[in-house]
This record gives C-alpha cells, sequence and structure tokens, in this order.
C-alpha cells in the first residue's frame, strides 16, 4: 500500500479553490472534492433526504423529487441554526466518504492527493492532511468572480459571512495562497509549491 502524501486544501468561497485544486491535478495530483462527495451524498442516501426535507420543507425538492442544491442552500443560509443542522447531517457521511476514497487511493498507489474542502477546519478534517494549504484573495475580487458566476452581491456576502474568517482560517495554514494575481503567475506559484511538496515527501 502506498505511502500517501495528503494536502488539504481549504478557503473561503470565491478564493481561488477550485483553480487551484485544477492546477494540482494538472501536475498528477489525485483531487478529492468534499463539495461534489456532499452533492452524491445527497443523490444516494434517501435518509438524508428525508431528514432534510422533515427541517427545510419541499420548497427544497425539484419536480422530479430530487433536492434542489440551489434551493437548499438558500434554506440553509437562512439562519446560523439552519446551517448547524445541514453541516451536522452530511459532515459525517461526507468525512466517511473521504476516508473510503483516501483508502482506495492508497490501494491504487497513489502517492500525492488533494482534499478540497471549504470547511475542512470547521469541519475537524484537517487532521486528514500532512499540510494544510489556504487561498486567499481581497473581498473585491472574491464578489467579482462570484457575481460572474450568477450569484447576487448579497448571497455572497451572505455565504462570506457565514464562513471562518480569513484570519482564523490563515491561523491553521501551512500554506497561505493568494489568488488575486493572473493564471500563468499563480501556475507557476502552485508548480514550485508542488516540487517542494513532493521532494520533501519522497
Amino acid at each position: 500500500m502506498a505511502n500517501i502524501r495528503i494536502i488539504g486544501l481549504t478557503g473561503g468561497i470565491g478564493s481561488g479553490k477550485s483553480t487551484v485544486a485544477a492546477m494540482l491535478a494538472s501536475l498528477g495530483a489525485k483531487v478529492i472534492n468534499a463539495d461534489f462527495i456532499g452533492h452524491e451524498a445527497l443523490e444516494e442516501d434517501p435518509g438524508i433526504k428525508a431528514q432534510l426535507v422533515n427541517h427545510f420543507g419541499s420548497s427544497i425538492l425539484n419536480p422530479d423529487s430530487t433536492i434542489n442544491r440551489e434551493a437548499l442552500a438558500k434554506a440553509a443560509f437562512a439562519s446560523h441554526d439552519d446551517i448547524e443542522f445541514l453541516n451536522r447531517l452530511m459532515h459525517p457521511e461526507i468525512h466517511s466518504r473521504i476516508l473510503s476514497l483516501i483508502k482506495l487511493q492508497k490501494e491504487a498507489g497513489t502517492k500525492f492527493l488533494v482534499i478540497e474542502a471549504p470547511l475542512l477546519i470547521e469541519a475537524g478534517w484537517a487532521g486528514l492532511a500532512d499540510t494544510v494549504w489556504v487561498t486567499e484573495a481581497p473581498l473585491e475580487t472574491r464578489l467579482a468572480r462570484l457575481v460572474a458566476r450568477g450569484m447576487s452581491q448579497s448571497q455572497v456576502l451572505e455565504r462570506i459571512n457565514a464562513q471562518m474568517s480569513d484570519e482564523k482560517r490563515g491561523a491553521f495554514a501551512h500554506i497561505i495562497i493568494d489568488t488575486n494575481i493572473d493564471l500563468a503567475r499563480l501556475q507557476a506559484q502552485i508548480t514550485e509549491l508542488f516540487i517542494n511538496f513532493k521532494v520533501q515527501n519522497c
């Protein structure tokens, strides 16, 4: 079984996590995306869906009775208690699935793995990683990125305010990555960081 080394990649919404994860994947790292795992759990676990509908009501369902993730997010971000409920319900299942995927990657001989998770620290998953990398960008940059994806400014601010601050998140970081630069410079920075990580863990 491979001696796998794991990077925990996190950061606030719109801070460039997915861009950095894609760059790491292009360099040969395998990436586990916690959000995608959560989406799979919503689709595959009828018990989770039942509890969500019981808590938030049928307005979070699509016409075909599947979970409408946008409606769920809107309902969850309505209050701190609702977000806490969603996290308490989803995090254990996501954690279990991440552990299973790590095991599979070890068995497959993977040497370098990235866990991309916006709530890596808040959920208590940082201990799964050998190093924690945090993406950051100024508020105005994050706003511009997310509004360009179709979110309203009020939605963006609501979600940013519901998450851990950059200062608190940064206290857990081994590496802080400023993504407020052009993509070529960011790619060069990520390449150097990943090469150094590989050298240190060979």
